[in-house]
């Protein structure tokens, strides 16, 4: 099994409000263990006013470098747009670098965190700026996975312990 370790939080410059390309050039990179792998990201912004935390913004894959893909001219687009509409306080980006592994990255297992990471992200933000996987799944467990509301009876209860789901 391949395991995805994320990043630490990396603050991403904001300059009157927005990424400028020569804030995040090489020496944005510097420090950054994961700056020359592939895998995962996922931008954040602070949740609305008076709620603690993150949410997600855009979800995104490479398989050449961190440092080559995160903000390209199409992501700094899309993230600029919103934060012109939507402004922010601050940026985060976290890293999710697949890790070192016999026979290199796993193009297919990075395809499929994405497309999941798309999912999670778009039930935490509607307005998520990713267009392709958004589509939610169209089945839930009462009481676990996209449940609803009321109360969880005793069978999801056990399932939920069985699957060693919170």
């Amino acid at each position: 099994m391949i395991r995805f370790k994320p990043s630490v939080p990396l603050d991403v410059p904001l300059t009157s409000g927005c990424v400028e390309r020569k804030s995040v050039d090489s020496s944005f990179w510097k420090g950054v263990p994961a700056a020359e792998k592939d895998g995962c990201y996922v931008f954040g912004v602070p949740k609305k006013y008076g709620q603690d935390g993150f949410m997600p913004l855009y979800v995104g894959s490479t398989n050449r470098s961190f440092n080559a893909e995160c903000f390209n001219s199409g992501n700094l687009t899309k993230l600029n747009d919103y934060l012109r509409h939507h402004p922010a306080t601050s940026l985060k980006l976290v890293l999710l670098p697949h890790p070192a592994h016999k026979g290199g990255s796993n193009k297919a297992i990075i395809a499929d965190l994405e497309r999941d990471l798309i999912r999670m992200a778009k039930d935490v933000n509607p307005k998520l700026l990713n267009k392709q996987h958004v589509h939610a799944d169209e089945w839930g467990i009462h009481g676990l996975i996209r449940g609803g509301s009321g109360k969880p009876g005793a069978g999801s209860i056990l399932l939920a312990q069985m699957l060693n789901v919170p």
